[in-house]
């Protein structure tokens, strides 16, 4: 898609006439659109409001200064000096053109009036600083450094420009274009979470899910709390539910132990009567779980520090642990409907 860049030409007018035309002439052999107070009268303060549309509108401000201020508003400052603050102070990307020797340019072109002189002066010190700056001698010579510098500015600061209205996209398809660019990041974002959620293809090969593992471990009985040794035969989705909920958040591994020890205390005090103290996990099977959920990517092992600056193994959910421990813990729907009916059914037997 080819554009056209539009350009505002600024400057004073019956004395650099031909310098202007030199500018114009480069600016439309670079296919550029050139604009300026040939479209307007630039004394005409009631045309002030359209000089700013114009220069808005524009994507580059040129402005060239020769040996006049030139007319002058009500409060004094010439219309090429105001065009000039507009376009700064609208950010415009501006390129200043001054002449190289002032005091060589002929008598008819310059200004006599003193005060006008000092205005011009201070005109052309503002436009020196903080912007490329470039100084010309003949309107040959202007027309050549305009070329060579708004080829570089435009590498420099590509604007906006103007299309054919062939190829300008309409209103509809451009909020199609959102729309599906706001769709696909969506996408993307999901695919993000599901790859994260998703256990690596090395899983396959390890046992889990409802395969069974023996646990074993130690525990005082009796009165004079005799250690026995003791074997729990659980599958690996029933161990991940006993430890699982605990690794929402970080958990340390002594607590890990602590919390198995717990769950599977309790579950083997549901087919005994007696009294058991010391219950333990043996040291053999409590890293035999460790490495299997590791192995089955369900948590992930770290370091912490407390606040003594003691380095502790810590234990944490992976996104994919997270996902697996809330199907095998979370409430399903025909479970409840399950008890309703069973509860209804003995009120009917009441």
């Amino acid at each position: 898609m080819e554009k056209r860049y539009q350009v505002f030409v600024s400057s004073t007018f019956t004395d650099l006439f031909e310098e202007r035309q030199n500018v114009i002439q480069a600016l439309l052999e670079l296919d550029c659109i050139p604009a300026g107070m040939e479209l307007f009268s630039a004394s005409d303060s009631d045309q002030w409001s359209l000089i700013q549309e114009v220069i808005s509108d524009c994507d580059y401000y040129i402005v060239i200064i020769g040996g006049r201020y030139g007319s002058t508003t009500a409060e004094g400052v010439s219309f090429t000096e105001k065009e000039f603050d507009y376009a700064v102070s609208i950010n415009k990307p501006i390129l200043a053109f001054l002449h190289e020797n002032p005091e060589n340019i002929p008598a008819g072109k310059t200004e006599i009036n003193p005060d006008a002189r000092e205005r011009l002066s201070t005109f052309r010190e503002k436009a020196e600083s903080d912007r490329v700056c470039k100084y010309w001698n003949s309107p040959d010579d202007l027309g050549g450094k305009v070329s060579r510098s708004l080829i570089k500015l435009i590498k420099r600061y590509p604007a906006e420009g103007w299309v054919r209205g062939r190829f300008a996209a309409s209103h509809e398809l451009l909020t199609q274009v959102t729309e599906l660019q706001e769709e696909n990041h969506k996408l993307e974002s999901q695919l993000a979470l599901m790859g994260e959620a998703l256990p690596s293809s090395e899983t396959n090969q390890f046992a889990g899910g409802v395969d069974t593992f023996v646990i074993e471990g130690t525990k005082e009985v009796g009165p004079d709390k005799t250690t026995e040794d003791w074997s729990l035969e659980l599958t690996w989705d029933e161990i991940f539910a006993f430890v699982g909920p605990s690794m929402y958040d970080e958990c340390s591994e002594d607590q890990m132990i602590k919390f198995l020890s717990d769950n599977l205390q309790a579950k083997v005090l549901v087919d005994s009567s007696e009294k058991i103290h010391g219950f333990q996990v043996s040291i053999e099977s409590f890293s035999t779980i460790k490495i299997q959920l590791l192995a089955l990517d369900l948590i992930m092992i770290g370091e912490s520090r407390d606040i003594t600056g003691q380095g502790k193994t810590s234990w944490v959910l992976t996104p994919y642990g997270r996902n697996y421990i809330m199907k095998l813990k979370a409430i399903k729907k025909q479970e409840i409907e399950k008890k309703v009916d069973d509860m209804k059914a003995l009120a009917i037997k009441k």
